[in-house]
């Protein structure tokens, strides 16, 4: 009887923690706002660039929704339905600004450089990867 209510108990440890595991997971943001002069990014077209852990770009809604799963080096914001970005380079500082500001330099080659755009009837975006060549 003892071992019963020991493989009992162990049971619903088990299963308290694994319930802890998942929704603590899936609770916590593992993003910030991207940093754009001194302050968060503002928000364009209805969008904002966030930031994950890896240092990747990607963008949210106005709500704070992430729209586009991080996977871009960088990108800039969207503008006029459409956002600029890389998967390649790397950030450097602007001479003489004493490490205030910087930059994103790119390989030359404007085939590293793609876009993603919104769909003009939607809200929702159309995640396409466009590579320019």
């Amino acid at each position: 009887m003892a071992l019963l209510f020991k493989i009992y108990i162990m049971g619903k440890i088990i299963t308290i923690i694994m319930a802890m595991l998942l929704c603590g997971c899936s609770s916590v943001k593992h993003y910030g706002v991207f940093q754009y002069d001194n302050g968060n990014d503002p928000i364009r077209d209805g969008m904002y660039r966030i930031v994950d852990k890896r240092g990747c770009i990607r963008h949210a809604d106005g709500n704070g929704k992430t729209v586009i799963k991080p996977r871009f080096a960088f990108g800039f914001p969207f503008e006029e339905g459409k956002a600029k970005v890389t998967n390649k380079g790397e950030m450097k500082e602007v001479p003489g600004s004493g490490g205030e500001y910087h930059s994103w330099e790119s390989d030359e080659s404007i085939r590293h450089w793609g876009a993603v755009r919104m769909k003009p009837h939607c809200s929702m975006l159309l995640a396409c990867w466009l590579i320019f060549t």
